[in-house]
């Protein structure tokens, strides 16, 4: 669940950030960014997936027998 979370996070942080070099100037490459359209959701949808695998996944116990020195009563 640590790793989805990551990913979520990385996916906010790649959508984040980054402004005009100029504040004058509109650059639509800058906000319409493969980053920021793309690469950002997927992060996210990828990370969501692997946070709910882990909390649906089963816990798998291994059960070792045990054995007892005393002999079962008759």
């Amino acid at each position: 669940m640590g790793i989805g979370l990551g990913l979520v996070l990385l996916g906010l942080l790649a959508m984040s950030g980054g402004s005009m070099p100029d504040n004058n100037t509109w650059d639509p490459n800058i906000i319409y960014s493969f980053r920021r359209i793309t690469l950002a959701p997927i992060l996210m949808v990828v990370g969501f997936v692997v946070v709910a695998y882990g909390i649906f996944k089963k816990k798998t116990v291994v059960t070792i027998p045990v054995e007892s020195d005393n002999p079962p009563a008759a």
